[in-house]
């Protein structure tokens, strides 16, 4: 599956979790290893979402469920260990909302301890 297919998909499912007046989605994803084991990718999504502040609300077959403290935001990440692609999704009241708490992902997996990158690896970030 191509990466903008993978991406546009997370933003789908991630819109029918918002509340009725929620419109803001920004989203982002990271390169790992190919063929990374499920539970390595899901250990990777929730150490840096666990290094970004946020608390975890439950793990599900191919993704974690977070959100911060003050609960105005929701974020999933997606494993998809085939092509070594890690999708963060955040939804919120609008992309004023979202967009920082990306940015704090982001900034928390750069810093996290590395996982062997793919060539060109690094985060794309789509608002």
């Amino acid at each position: 599956m191509r990466i903008a297919t993978l991406a546009a998909l997370a933003g789908l499912l991630a819109l029918r979790t918002l509340p009725a007046g929620a419109y803001g989605v920004s989203q982002v994803h990271f390169s790992i290893q190919a063929n990374t084991a499920m539970p390595a990718c899901h250990q990777r999504a929730r150490e840096v979402l666990e290094r970004a502040g946020f608390r975890i609300l439950g793990t599900g077959t191919s993704s974690i469920g977070a959100e911060p403290q003050d609960g105005t935001t929701l974020i999933t990440a997606y494993c998809v260990p085939a092509p070594g692609v890690v999708v963060i999704t955040v939804a919120g009241e609008n992309t004023a909302a979202t967009a920082p708490v990306l940015e704090r992902i982001r900034e928390a997996w750069q810093g996290a301890a590395t996982v062997p990158p793919t060539a060109g690896g690094g985060p794309r970030v789509t608002k």
